[in-house]
């Protein structure tokens, strides 16, 4: 390596801090997504079948998958830690993917955002819609598809 290959890096690391600066990568489930019930179609004119063009209300999905997790007092519904169960499961290779990408941002060939980016849509989205599937959470699909994560802090594209 060369003088100028460390400057290079210098400067790629100096420019990751400043971007890490309080970011980080938030994932789950965020509000505004329902499991989407549809209403029942009504009958119209001669008897046959219109659509209503409205979906129904369906449960919360973020309220579902924290029923799913928590379980409910009663007990009807035991716990599927879901959630930290994945991040249990998968921090260390999540870890290593970031040390990993921290060679390409030093050398130039990816920034922090993209880093962060790849590893919350990839490795992180994955690992949780692995555990749904694991700990056979009722009714998953729901679930597994409103799965999101997103970079987050000061200065964070969201």
């Amino acid at each position: 390596m060369t003088t100028t290959d460390d400057t290079k890096a210098q400067d790629h690391l100096l420019r990751a801090i400043e971007y890490l600066d309080g970011k980080g990568i938030e994932a789950g489930v965020f509000g505004g997504t329902s499991r989407g019930k549809s209403k029942p179609k009504k009958r119209g004119a001669g008897g046959r079948f219109v659509k209503s063009g409205v979906r129904g209300k369906g449960t919360p999905i973020a309220l579902y998958g924290f029923i799913q997790h928590e379980g409910t007092r009663d007990g009807k519904i035991k716990p599927r830690r879901w959630l930290s169960g994945a991040v249990d499961a998968n921090q260390s290779t999540w870890d290593l993917l970031f040390e990993n990408g921290m060679d390409q941002v030093l050398s130039g060939s990816q920034t922090m955002n993209g880093l962060l980016t790849t590893i919350a849509q990839t490795a992180i989205i994955g690992g949780i819609q692995r555990m749904i599937t694991t700990l056979h959470v009722i009714d998953s699909g729901d679930l597994r598809r409103a799965i999101r994560a997103k970079i987050v802090g000061k200065g964070a594209m969201e």
